[in-house]
Parts: structure tokens; C-alpha cells; sequence
């Protein structure tokens, strides 16, 4: 080690019997040696505090006045005082406040750092409100790119909160249990970043954090150092709130960026993040079709997870023997984002969905079935990197239906009677079920323009015959919302209208208004 220079040393003048304490950083730091290193600092000053002021005293109050290096303040002053309060404010039993503004406490800290070879030494001492030195510590950091990011001068512009700056190798380190009531983005394209890291002699756990309040907030997952490919992303999983869930295991770092939804969102937020440890999983082994784990039709919800990321659940359903016909109903609950698929007995994928079940949760509605069929449902989260919990249901129901039915195909097809010339006709139809299609056919005595379209929440599909089974027209989403709309001059003849859903959003007793307008 270099000897450090006589006005270092006058560093460790002690006040009134004042000893200031050396330590060492963790030598091994893992793949993210400055979020270990930073934490780890932020964990020293605060027991330094805890030791000194903490127990059944007053209350104290303390300012973080800052770091400086060569005379100058630099971010890593910045990065204490807004890591330390959050730290603080998970010690229970401790009355001691810590706050980043001056002026607000009767105590207060301040620091030098200094560049010693390939790593940093940082003292840091703490004043009574006169000023004198009530104790100290020095602390030894291991120089990262990180770290090197905060040695700048603090007197950066912009806007932003009393965490800035920060970055995706300068995270702001949180705990789980960690709760920030004051973030802010700003300015325009403000990202702001957090390293959660499980401690080594903890089980494999999930990681969620979430954001709650009015901002629309866009939350990224980043993991082995890759700050550029985002494992999990989320934007809307509570009104404009994100929220994710990601395994973790014992030793890992875990680096989270949250942005808002555009670069222009601008405002505050609040953040709340938890570990949740994992234990076995009972229905484990269930990744691949020939392990699926069995469902039983009726049985009500069971828990289930995805776990760990990329994690595969597969289930087997039985059509029992009793049942000559049926339709079935297969969902998951919770918040957390599924994709499901059906496949038949042979393997072949008969039918998927992502938010059929409105918000997050996968639905499939699939029919008719038959007794003795077997079915096989793979779950999954919509993105790769997702884990957490999650329920899962099957059952039968009943199809409803409309007085036009069977109208199902072109042989099934319900007459109408055209409009006359300015008039329009209306009809009400309800989907049955998810594939349900509603046709109908109509005749013209003489060549005629008509408007053909649909009305309601259904997203709807149609498509216009002539005679020879050939189409002339198609529509998807041409008309109002999701509905679709023909405009067509016809000649003389038999024509058949085809109503349906787009196939990816079909759902089974949705209603929809068909229009007939001749012009």
C-alpha cells in the first residue's frame, strides 16, 4: 500500500478523544463489484450511526453534507446522501433520521475520498452541531466502472431528484423492503436505476418491484452485467403502474431501470420492492408434455408458479366419459402476465391466448368436446424473463345462443330482406362461442350500392360472396373500434355475408349489431 501524504493524514486528527475506524471493503465483489461495494458502504455508515447515536437516546437528526476529492465535491457524496436514509429507515428500534438537505438535523457527515492505487479510500466522519468530530471511519473501495462515475464534480445540471444522478453501472442499491415515497423523472427522458442483490445464505427467491402513484412508468429487468438486452420488460400492470417478478438467486444482482412510458413523462412516483423466498414445487416436475401434471375439470383454482425464468407448465385434462358434448373453459388468475396454449392428444396447438381473461390473465374457450378426449394446456409468462405466481382453472359452459341460429355456414345461412333505397336494417347477434361465424343471404332484384357493417365490442371479421362462393370483399377493422365495414357496389344476384371474430381476440357471448344500409 502507498503511504498516503501529511495532509491525508491530518485527516485522522481526533476531537475530544475521537477514533476513527478503519475497514476494508469485501475482496471478492462477484460480477457487479460496484453495487456490492456501494452497498456494502452504505451498511458501514449506517451501523456507524446505529453504534454511536442509536439505542434508547433522543432522537437524532442528521444532514449528509457530502464527499469531496481534491477540495471538490464529487456524486459519490450525492449517491450517500440519497442511499442512506432509504437504509436508514429499515433499521427498526433506531431513532435516528437522515436527511440530504442541510439545515435539518443536529448532527451531520461529511467525507474525503482519495484514488490509492486501484482502489479508494473514503473517510467519513461525523459532527455534533458544533461542528466537532464525534467519531469516523475509513473505508476501503474497490475502484469499478461504476464507482469511477461517481468521482465526478457534483455540480451537474438538470432536473431530477435528490437521487441523481444515477445510472445502469451507478444504481441507486436498495434492500428488499425498501420503499422510496419521492422519485422523480425529469427531465424529459429521465431513466432511473436500482441494484437489488440477494445475500449468499439466502434461498432462491423472486424479486418484484413495482411503482404505484400517477405516472405512467415503464420498468426494465437487466441481469449478468447485460445493460442492453432487458430479460423482462412491463408497462401497465395496475392502471399506468409497472410491476415485475424475477427469480434471484443467492449471491445475484439484479439491476432495475424505470422510464416512463414515452420520453416525455415527466413527475414522481413511488417505489416498493420485496423478496419472496421459493421453496419446492410440489407440481415439479411438469416441463414437457409427457410430465403434465393432471387438471381436473371442476376441481376450482389451484396455485401454481413460474419458476424458475423460462419456467414450462404443462397439464393434462380428462373429458370424462359422461359427457357427450361440452365446451370447455381453461384460465389463470393473478397478477401474474400469462400465455397460454390448448393442444390435442396428438400434440397438435389447437388454440392459444395472452389477455383473454381480461388484464394479465390467459382464457381459452374451446368446443365442442367429447367425452373420453384429452386435452394438454401449457402455461408460461408472456415474456421470458417473468416469474411468480399464479392460479389455474378448468371447467365446462354452456354456450348461448341467438334466435338466427344454426347459421353457421354457407348451406345455414338466414334470409333477410334488403332495406329499400336510404333505409338501413339492423339485426342483434351473439357470438356462441369463440369460433362461432353468423351468416347470412340476401338477393337484389337490381344492381345496388350497400354498406355492410357491424356495431358493439366484438372484434369482427366479414367477408362478402357472390354466388359462386367467390369473395369479393374482406374487412377487419374498417368500421368504428374493432368492427368491420364493406362498402360495395353489387350487381344483380345471391350474395352471403360472413360475420366472425379475428380469431386471436374470438370469445364466446359477445354481442354485436349487424347495419344494412342501401344507398
Amino acid at each position: 500500500m502507498k503511504k498516503l501524504s501529511i495532509s491525508v493524514l491530518l485527516l485522522f486528527v481526533f476531537f475530544s478523544g475521537t477514533v476513527l475506524v478503519g475497514q476494508t471493503g469485501p475482496s471478492d465483489t462477484g460480477s457487479d463489484p460496484s453495487h456490492q461495494a456501494l452497498s456494502w458502504m452504505v451498511d458501514e455508515v449506517a451501523g456507524m450511526l446505529v453504534r454511536e447515536l442509536g439505542g434508547d437516546g433522543p432522537a437524532a437528526d442528521i444532514h449528509v453534507r457530502g464527499i469531496t476529492m481534491q477540495d471538490t465535491p464529487v456524486l459519490l457524496g450525492d449517491y450517500l446522501a440519497a442511499s442512506l436514509p432509504v437504509r436508514m429507515s429499515r433499521r427498526s428500534g433506531h431513532s435516528i433520521s437522515v436527511y440530504s438537505r442541510p439545515g435539518a438535523g443536529s448532527y451531520s457527515i461529511s467525507g474525503k475520498v482519495f484514488r490509492i492505487g486501484d482502489a479508494l479510500d473514503l473517510f467519513i466522519t461525523l459532527h455534533d452541531q458544533d461542528g466537532r468530530v464525534v467519531t469516523g471511519k475509513e473505508l476501503r473501495l474497490p475502484l469499478s466502472p461504476g464507482l469511477e462515475e461517481l468521482l465526478v464534480p457534483a455540480n451537474y445540471g438538470g432536473g431530477g431528484d435528490l437521487y441523481e444522478p444515477d445510472s445502469g453501472s451507478s444504481p441507486l442499491v436498495l434492500s428488499p423492503g425498501d420503499v422510496l415515497d419521492d422519485r422523480t423523472l425529469d427531465p424529459e427522458g429521465d431513466r432511473d436505476w436500482f441494484a437489488f442483490t440477494l445475500p449468499e445464505n439466502a434461498e432462491p427467491s423472486i424479486l418484484t418491484v413495482q411503482s404505484t402513484g400517477d405516472l405512467d412508468t415503464y420498468i426494465e429487468v437487466y441481469r449478468n452485467g447485460n445493460l442492453t438486452d432487458p430479460v423482462l420488460e412491463n408497462d401497465d400492470s395496475d392502471d399506468q403502474n409497472a410491476r415485475v417478478s424475477v427469480d434471484i438467486a443467492p449471491g445475484e444482482t439484479i439491476v432495475i431501470a424505470l422510464r416512463g412510458y414515452d420520453d416525455s413523462e415527466t413527475g414522481s412516483y413511488k417505489l416498493i420492492s420485496r423478496f419472496e423466498e421459493f421453496g419446492p414445487d410440489a407440481s415439479e416436475p411438469n416441463n414437457r408434455m409427457e410430465d403434465a401434471l393432471s387438471l381436473e375439470i371442476g376441481g376450482g383454482e389451484e396455485s401454481f408458479h413460474i419458476f424458475p425464468s423460462g419456467d414450462l407448465d404443462w397439464y393434462r385434462i380428462q373429458v370424462p366419459r359422461t359427457r357427450e358434448e361440452a365446451y370447455l373453459n381453461i384460465e389463470t388468475g393473478g397478477d401474474l402476465d400469462t400465455f397460454m396454449e390448448l393442444y390435442s392428444a396428438d400434440g397438435d396447438l389447437l388454440v392459444s391466448d395472452d389477455d383473454g381473461g381480461g388484464d394479465v390473465q390467459a382464457r381459452i374457450a374451446y368446443g365442442p368436446v367429447h367425452g373420453s378426449e384429452t386435452f394438454y394446456v401449457k402455461v408460461r409468462h408472456y415474456e421470458q424473463g417473468g416469474t411468480g405466481e399464479y392460479s389455474l382453472s378448468a371447467d365446462f359452459f354452456e354456450p348461448a345462443y341467438d334466435e338466427y341460429e344454426p347459421d353457421n355456414g354457407w348451406e345455414e345461412a338466414s334470409e333477410l330482406e334488403l332495406p329499400g333505397s336510404g333505409d338501413t336494417l339492423s339485426r342483434n347477434y351473439l357470438f356462441s362461442t369463440p369460433g362461432d361465424s353468423d351468416w347470412v343471404r340476401f338477393t337484389l332484384q337490381k344492381g345496388q350500392r350497400l354498406i355492410l357493417k357491424t356495431e358493439g365490442a366484438a372484434d369482427t371479421y366479414l367477408t362478402l360472396y357472390d354466388e359462386n362462393r367467390r369473395i369479393l370483399q374482406e374487412s377487419d377493422d374498417d368500421g368504428e373500434e374493432y368492427n368491420g365495414r364493406i362498402e360495395y357496389s353489387l350487381a344483380p344476384g345471391t350474395y352471403r355475408l360472413e360475420t366472425r371474430q379475428y380469431q386471436e381476440d374470438a370469445r364466446e357471448g359477445v354481442d354485436y349489431r349487424l347495419l344494412i344500409t342501401a344507398e
